[in-house]
């Protein structure tokens, strides 16, 4: 079920994430910010930050991101990413994460945002609520949706849809029209 927010609820929304008075600067970073892969081969698995301050977002989406990598839960996940990833008595990797295939870590991307979204409603009984940019609005006074799922499932189903495809010949796999969904998910899921 989809719905727009109204002025109070954006508003209210906004406050939360932002802050009374926010900087604008600050704000036009973080609505710029999106999911993107890094360029770096044996980095193709690692959100890049483009700016300061979207970093509490970033964080623990990368951190569920390298669960779902590194201990998945399927064999079909696990023949994707590198066998050779091993861990010494001082906590260090003696390899580099590879995944074997572009799709792999965008799969990962979309996973780890459901499970954000899903760990932050207030008790297991709430719906899986994300809000996303919808059309209309500008910069101050952007236009926002907010979609209720009853699964992860139906989580994941729908911020696939929202995730720009990843090209072809990179892993990127950008996400900035979905930005909003993450951050304003998690905050709006834990408000309601």
């Amino acid at each position: 079920m989809s719905s727009a927010l109204d002025d109070s609820e954006r508003d209210a929304l906004h406050t939360l994430l932002f802050g009374k008075d926010p900087q604008p600067l600050d704000v036009q970073r973080w609505m710029s910010q999106g999911f993107t892969f890094s360029s770096n081969p044996k980095w193709s698995w690692g959100l890049t930050q483009l700016y300061g301050g979207p970093c509490g977002i970033l964080t623990p989406v990368q951190g569920f991101l390298l669960r779902r990598l590194l201990f998945p839960d399927d064999d079909k996940q696990r023949a994707l990413t590198s066998s050779g990833v091993t861990i010494d008595k001082h906590g260090y990797t003696s390899s580099p994460l590879v995944c074997k295939d572009a799709q792999v870590p965008r799969a990962a991307l979309i996973w780890a945002l459901a499970h954000v979204i899903e760990r932050a409603r207030v008790s297991e009984d709430d719906p899986l609520v994300l809000v996303t940019r919808g059309s209309g609005g500008d910069a101050q006074k952007l236009a926002l949706v907010s979609t209720e799922v009853d699964s992860t499932e139906e989580a994941m189903a729908l911020i696939d849809s929202l995730l720009a495809p990843a090209s072809a010949s990179s892993s990127s796999a950008s996400a900035s029209s979905s930005s909003a969904s993450a951050s304003s998910s998690s905050a709006s899921a834990s408000s309601s």
